[in-house]
This record gives structure tokens, C-alpha cells and sequence, in this order.
């Protein structure tokens, strides 16, 4: 099975819907290619990304509460802008 984002929107929708009716899905074996997961291992999307992408500069002090919350406002401040 392919699709993009298919892992978090597609298959727990069908999940459901088959689970509903009684029938399971997708079978254990079943091979999930999501592209959306291939997108975002090559183009992440956290906040060292988005300060990169709007400030133009690297997080350091990643995962530090002050440095986050710090980056997080910059991040916020450039979109507004």
C-alpha cells in the first residue's frame, strides 16, 4: 500500500471502517510505503528547520527549554513579519 501520509490519515480510516464491518485490516504482512514520511525524513519539519527556514540560522541548545522557547518566539516573530 502507497499513499501520501497515508500512515497517520489513510489506514487508521480504513482500519475503522473494516474494524466496523468486522474484518481486519491491513493484514500483518501488509507493506506500507508512506511518502509523506519519505518527504519528511528529507526535509524535516521541527523547529531547527523552521529557524533555519525563517531566521536563517542553526538552533543551538536544541531540546533546552530556554533555547527552544527562544527560537520557537524568533520563529513566530519572522512569520508574522
Amino acid at each position: 500500500l502507497t499513499g501520501f501520509n497515508i500512515e497517520h490519515f489513510d489506514l487508521p480510516l480504513l482500519a475503522n471502517e473494516f474494524n466496523r464491518v468486522g474484518l481486519g485490516f491491513p493484514a500483518a504482512d501488509t507493506r506500507v510505503i508512506d511518502s509523506f514520511r519519505i518527504f519528511t525524513m528529507r526535509e524535516p519539519r521541527d523547529l531547527s528547520a523552521a529557524l533555519r527556514f525563517y531566521c536563517n540560522r542553526e538552533l543551538t541548545d536544541a531540546h533546552h527549554a530556554e533555547a527552544d522557547a527562544l527560537a520557537a518566539a524568533d520563529v513566530l516573530l519572522a512569520q508574522v513579519d
